[in-house]
């Protein structure tokens, strides 16, 4: 089809030509319809939606390594001033990172570049690693569901040792391993720039987590760390807690669908009674139960500076209810708390109802996916008759994401 389009442009008036090119989509007239003849670059050159073009969404578009060979060929010359490429589930692998990897070391304008989902390994890492190191404007990089592992880890925390712009760095699922982490977390003890760390389902486990703690007692930068999925247990939590009560600076702490008991929520409330910084905890997908609950309480009839809290799916029942609702009594500064699917019922629903009376900074409560009576939402939603300030989710939606 491209074929036949190019065929007969060449010697179409030049707002004929505007008008098909209003009808393909940015790949094709990068990587098609561009280099065919000088008049036509022209063309393109003046289109106003090339001149404009700043951000290229190439998602799901089955590239592979040629397309991104290709591509790498003309962001190499052409004038277009991308600051975000996504080219995620385009299955590129190592060769097709290795093409963009040499126009990327020397690109001046693109900030986001994501490759989620693209098969790259350990030998793709390296090559973005010889990007991070050359590189002035990259801030974010997502390698998000890959292959890199312990060894594409180690190539990308060695460049994070002298690269002074990446703030956001996502291995999500690249099956690193405690063995990752520890290459990471040498580098985040140098590294004065990253914000943000992602290392969901990773298989890094306590032993992992050991690492990045010992870090986090020297590193002044990292404001979010995320390790949801990756084994952790109580011992594991014990590590983070006793790094959160030095740390000045990690404000969002993501550690769902752990293996955390009510031990290592005691460990978490421990650190939370000195910490000064801490913001917002997910604990989703634990075992806190109760107990862990009541700890968690207790933490926050002193912590000053937490504001929210997710335990969703953590077995905590009434009695965790209660717990949570006397520290509500006396918190001031949680404006948001969830709850959903605890096992929670009319009793439950009760303390909280009690606990609102008096508190006024909460604005959120999600109950959702509990075993709260219709008699009983009546009561809770005659309560936000009197707190105006406060919302609270009763009934399950849909599109709710945890």
């Amino acid at each position: 089809m491209c074929d036949r389009i190019i065929s007969s442009i060449l010697t179409l008036p030049v707002e004929i030509v505007y008008r098909i090119l209003d009808h393909l989509d940015n790949f094709n007239i990068l990587c098609s319809i561009r280099d065919v003849c000088t008049r036509i670059n022209t063309i393109v050159d003046s289109y106003h939606r090339y001149q404009t073009l700043t951000t290229l969404d190439l998602r799901y578009k089955s590239i592979g390594p040629q397309g991104a060979q290709h591509l790498a060929s003309v962001l190499q010359q052409s004038k277009i001033t991308l600051t975000m490429l996504n080219l995620s589930n385009n299955q590129i692998g190592d060769q097709g990172v290795q093409c963009l990897a040499n126009i990327l070391q020397y690109n001046k304008t693109i900030t986001t570049l994501n490759l989620h989902y693209n098969q790259i390994g350990p030998q793709g890492a390296e090559h973005l690693a010889n990007v991070l190191q050359q590189n002035k404007t990259l801030t974010t990089l997502n390698l998000h569901y890959n292959q890199i592992g312990p060894q594409g880890a180690e190539h990308l925390a060695n460049a994070l040792q002298q690269n002074k712009i990446l703030t956001i760095l996502d291995l999500r699922s690249n099956e690193i391993g405690s063995q990752g982490a520890k290459h990471l977390a040498n580098a985040l003890e140098q590294n004065k720039t990253l914000i943000t760390l992602d290392l969901y389902n990773n298989q890094i486990g306590s032993q992992g987590v050991k690492h990045l703690t010992n870090a986090l007692q020297q590193n002044n930068t990292l404001t979010t760390l995320k390790l949801a999925a990756n084994q952790i247990d109580d011992h594991g939590v014990q590590y983070l807690a006793n790094a959160l009560q030095q740390n000045k600076t990690i404000i969002t702490l993501n550690i769902y669908n752990n293996r955390i008991g009510s031990r290592g929520a005691q460990h978490l409330a421990n650190a939370l009674q000195q910490n000064k910084t801490l913001t917002s905890l997910n604990l989703i997908f634990n075992h806190i139960g109760p107990q862990g609950a009541a700890h968690l309480a207790n933490s926050l009839q002193q912590n000053q500076t937490l504001t929210s809290l997710n335990l969703a799916s953590n077995q905590i029942g009434d009695q965790g209810a209660e717990h949570l609702a006397n520290g509500l009594r006396q918190n001031k500064t949680l404006i948001s708390l969830t709850l959903m699917s605890n096992q929670i019922d009319d009793q439950g629903a009760e303390h909280f109802i009690n606990a609102l009376e008096q508190n006024k900074t909460l604005i959120t409560l999600d109950l959702e996916y509990n075993d709260i009576s219709d008699q009983e939402k009546q009561r809770i939603k005659e309560l936000l008759c009197i707190n105006h300030g406060l919302t609270v989710s009763l009934e399950y939606k849909k599109d709710k994401r945890l």
